[in-house]
């Protein structure tokens, strides 16, 4: 689809809609469906897999698995070449950054802590006391100390201690200063403390060169000139962490660039490690943008920086020549979780649009697809977490928890979670034509979104477990989806009467039927057939009102727990799935069902329960939510009875956007004029079906929700002219 354009105007390859449709293979198909790999902690929003053996997605099952409370949490690989202790460090907004080697991660998974990253100076400075030496010569001399970890990572130094008039030969005894007990295995892992001392050249140029290393419970060293000689010291190496600082405790996230950089963020600042040692942070390296940053890529070679207003690009070879520049044109990121980083260069949402920063410059890459206002109101823009599948983007918008309802008369009243946004997405494919623009929907809502490292599969965080989206496998059952074409404008106004529908009838994965609507539009307690009805209705807010048209209408029974309404068909019908809705009333997820039951009937007196659903999640006001039936426990039935036993707080219940849906193979719905004229049911390939007589359209349209692959839509003036399209 391409909203920018009239549903007139439209190219021939693409539709009006599509919504949950792969179009990839030039056939209309369901997007695979996520298959569970693995139930979460109920706290988990991010994992990051460590493969056991093999990297690749067929082997995805067996791998470590770190799970992190945040979203937005970033893990990295050492990138020191055959590091021994396979480090892997990560960084989030709610933690100081840390780090593990493989050993401890596998000990400690899925809730690793290992340590804090950066090796901490020493506090204080160190005694020195020398003594003996025969000499005449004298000098000044300094010592410092730093701390060593087990992985080798040095900090930087100490306060020096400096002497003044020392024999050249003579014994300098120094008191090493403690390390915080906590930093011995538990914080860090502190193991070794090492000295240095000055050397003053010829020149007059003074340098710190390495003395000695000792265990870190080590409390004083000895360090005999007569032995360890300047001339002898000069060949030891020198000092290198006078700068190495630990990252700051508020480092956002981070990503690595080539030659061992890895680049964070806090604030309006861009951080930068030593280069191959992610335990230093030399503060003199650091960058600020204007706006405070939201999230940072990588395009190639080069740095992208996303903030609240302009974007900027950086690039160099270190973290010393680093050329930050800010791009032209406010470029204000909606969401830390949009930005990715992909082989055409990052992408990252904005109020604009989704934004594209490669080598080639800075472009809306949404520009001829969608205009700004549709924009806004069709993508999930200030939640929005995104990922790469295939060659598209592909995005969710984000449950949100601890969300205050404004609105609420109640001000003891909590939404406990929002997920307004969190069950609809994209997915955008800007060099596909065919493919152009793609609506999304999640049955459950979203938590995180993410692109493993190793695989680049794609992987969904929803209701506590993890899911893969796995579009390689043809046996994976599929969505249903819905794709209506462009209006056709045809020369002369005509009638037509025929038409065949393709369908793949023997496909390779599991079919998902269509849930069509069973209830229609509302408008009294009896309508097309529709009885809805309750003991006791309250005038204005009668059972119908749960599925009528504006938005203001809802049931609202009487106070008081449990309260039901009752829907009669004209016939029995064999219902696969409901819709449950909250009021957009004031105080409306006050009301909004938590504890139900839906039960089915033949008589209205003798009710099955069908499903039942208890302490469901807050609803945000004016939200819809889809639940299954089991196949199992689905019969025809003409009664069907939904019992609410809690509201989500106190004893009055609301409702609105009721509906009851059957199960069916897919169904084509036919619009001339912008009037919908046929519903057809799909039951085999090929079937030639009559169309509606008796009138002229100059305009058509036709609408496929499918849960099998279409692979054409035939429409004709008459069957003979059918046979020869």
């Amino acid at each position: 689809m391409v909203p920018s354009v009239d549903d007139r105007l439209l190219p021939a390859v693409n539709g009006a809609l599509s919504e949950d449709t792969w179009l990839y293979n030039g056939n209309a198909i369901g997007i695979a469906a996520p298959k569970t790999l693995m139930a979460l902690q109920s706290t988990t929003s991010k994992v990051y897999r460590i493969p056991n053996n093999y990297t690749d997605s067929g082997h995805i099952s067996d791998s470590v698995w770190m799970e992190f409370a945040h979203a937005d949490t970033d893990v990295l690989r050492s990138q020191v070449v055959n590091d021994t202790f396979d480090r892997y460090y990560w960084a989030s907004p709610n933690t100081v950054p840390r780090y593990a080697p493989l050993a401890t991660i596998k000990a400690q998974a899925p809730n690793v802590s290992g340590f804090i990253l950066g090796i901490p100076a020493p506090l204080g400075t160190l005694v020195a006391v020398p003594s003996g030496g025969a000499s005449a010569t004298l000098k000044s001399v300094s010592y410092v100390q730093t701390f060593v970890s087990a992985y080798g990572e040095e900090g930087s130094p100490s306060n020096p201690v400096v002497l003044a008039g020392v024999k050249i030969d003579a014994t300098v005894t120094l008191t090493l200063l403690a390390a915080d007990p906590g930093d011995l295995g538990t914080n860090r892992n502190l193991t070794k403390k090492r000295i240095y001392r000055t050397v003053t050249a010829t020149s007059g140029v003074t340098t710190y060169f390495f003395v000695a290393e000792v265990a870190v419970a080590t409390t004083s060293y000895a360090d005999n000139a007569a032995v360890s000689t300047d001339a002898v010291i000069s060949l030891n190496a020198q000092l290198q962490s006078t700068n190495w600082i630990a990252p700051p405790s508020d480092l956002q996230g981070f990503v690595s660039l080539s030659n061992g950089m890895v680049v964070g963020f806090r604030e309006n600042e861009l951080w930068f490690c030593e280069p191959y040692r992610m335990h230093a942070w030399p503060a003199q390296y650091t960058l600020v943008t204007e706006y405070p940053i939201v999230g940072i890529g990588v395009a190639n070679q080069m740095l992208v920086v996303a903030t609240q207003g302009f974007a900027y690009t950086a690039t160099g070879i270190n973290p010393g020549s680093v050329n930050l520049v800010k791009q032209p044109g406010l470029l204000p990121c909606t969401s830390r979780g949009s930005v990715v980083s992909t082989t055409r260069g990052v992408f990252f949402s904005s109020q604009l649009g989704l934004i594209l920063i490669s080598s080639a410059g800075v472009a809306i890459a949404t520009k001829e697809l969608i205009r700004k206002d549709r924009w806004a109101s069709l993508v999930a823009v200030n939640t929005l977490r995104g990922a790469v599948l295939g060659d598209s983007y592909f995005a969710f918008g984000q449950a949100r928890f601890g969300v205050f309802d404004v609105l609420s008369f109640d001000t003891t009243a909590f939404a406990q979670q929002d997920f307004g946004d969190a069950r609809r997405g994209i997915l955008i494919d800007v060099s596909n034509a065919s493919v152009a623009f793609n609506l999304q929907t999640s049955e459950d809502p979203v938590t995180n979104l993410q692109t493993d490292a190793w695989s680049g599969e794609v992987f969904i965080i929803s209701n506590s477990n993890l899911l893969w989206l796995d579009i390689g496998d043809q046996t994976q059952t599929r969505h249903t989806f819905k794709w209506r074409s462009k209006i056709f404008q045809i020369a002369e106004k005509k009638n037509l009467q025929a038409m065949k529908v393709f369908f793949n009838e023997n496909p390779t994965y599991p079919i998902s039927k269509v849930q069509d609507p069973q209830i229609p539009v509302m408008t009294a307690a009896v309508t097309s057939g529709v009885t809805m009805d309750s003991p006791s209705p309250v005038a204005g807010f009668e059972p119908w009102r749960a599925s009528s048209a504006p938005d203001g209408d809802a049931w609202v029974p009487s106070s008081g727990l449990p309260k039901f309404f009752t829907t009669k068909f004209s016939a029995a019908k064999v219902i696969s799935s409901y819709q449950v809705g909250c009021p957009a009333l004031p105080a409306s997820p006050v009301v909004a069902p938590k504890t139900w039951t839906l039960e089915g009937s033949n008589d209205g007196v003798n009710y099955t329960v069908l499903d039942t659903r208890t302490n469901q999640p807050g609803f945000s006001s004016g939200e819809t939510r889809i639940y299954a039936i089991t196949a199992s426990s689905q019969a025809a039935y003409l009664y069907y009875k939904f019992n609410v036993t809690a509201a989500q707080s106190g004893t009055q219940v609301g409702l609105h956007d009721f509906q009851l849906r059957q199960p069916k193979l897919g169904i084509v719905r036919v619009y001339a004029n912008d009037k919908l004229v046929m519903t057809r049911e799909l039951i085999s390939s090929g079937e030639q079906w009559r169309m509606p007589s008796g009138f002229k359209a100059d305009f058509w349209q036709f609408e496929v929700e499918s849960g099998v692959e279409i692979r054409s839509l035939q429409a004709a003036s008459s069957a003979k002219e059918l046979e020869t399209v």
